[in-house]
C-alpha cells in the first residue's frame, strides 16, 4: 500500500505546484499578450484567470489606463513591428470599450 501511495502523493504535489505556477490573474483594466517559446500567440488575453505553461510562456501585461509604453514593451520582447502595431490597435480598442463601460 505504501509503495503505491508515495508516488501518487508526489505526483499530486507536483501537479499542484505546476498548476499554482501556471495560473495568472488579469484585472478588469489589464490585457495581456502571450509569447510561447519566442513566438507570439495571436489575440489579446482579457480579464480573468489565464493558464500558462511555466518555462515556455511569457506574459506581457498592459494596463489600459497607461498604454503609452506598450510599443516599447513590444519592441523589447522582439515582436515584429507589423504585429506590434496590430496589438497596440487592439489594446486601444479594448481601452475604449473599457472606458465606455465605466
Amino acid at each position: 500500500m505504501i509503495p503505491i501511495l508515495f508516488p501518487l502523493l508526489a505526483a499530486a504535489l507536483a501537479a499542484g505546484i505546476w498548476l499554482t505556477a501556471s495560473m495568472k490573474l488579469l484585472r478588469n483594466h489589464e490585457r495581456a499578450i502571450l509569447i510561447r517559446i519566442g513566438r507570439l500567440v495571436p489575440g489579446l488575453r482579457g480579464p480573468g484567470v489565464l493558464l500558462t505553461l511555466p518555462g515556455l510562456d511569457r506574459l506581457l501585461r498592459f494596463d489600459l489606463d497607461a498604454l503609452d509604453r506598450a510599443g516599447e514593451a513590444l519592441a523589447g520582447a522582439h515582436v515584429p513591428p507589423a504585429e506590434a502595431a496590430k496589438i497596440v490597435s487592439e489594446l486601444q480598442h479594448a481601452r475604449a470599450a473599457h472606458a465606455a463601460r465605466a
